[in-house]
């Protein structure tokens, strides 16, 4: 059981299993007690340079940009599975 399931249950969230971690998040975040500590980590759009399976068993072509955690894209950006996709200042 991940952290954010473990929240999830003692906010007393009824939890779907195809829910994905940005899903939980935001059922969690919608509880008015959730603790400030249960607020996620950042998020960064990055382009995948691989095909990837994501939590939810899904699977992510090459090419798509998807939204992960700064970590998650630090992460993948590290190991050359992902490039950064964010907008460059001024093109927002």
């Amino acid at each position: 059981m991940t952290d954010l399931e473990k929240q999830a249950e003692e906010l007393g969230i009824k939890i779907d299993k195809r829910w994905s971690n940005e899903r939980l998040q935001e059922e969690i975040d919608k509880v008015p007690s959730a603790p400030k500590s249960a607020k996620a980590e950042p998020t960064i759009p990055v382009k995948l340079l691989y095909d990837r399976w994501n939590d939810d068993e899904i699977r992510e072509p090459a090419g798509k940009i998807i939204t992960v955690t700064v970590t998650d894209a630090k992460k993948l950006i590290a190991t050359g599975k992902a490039q950064r996709a964010d907008p460059l200042p001024g093109d927002e």
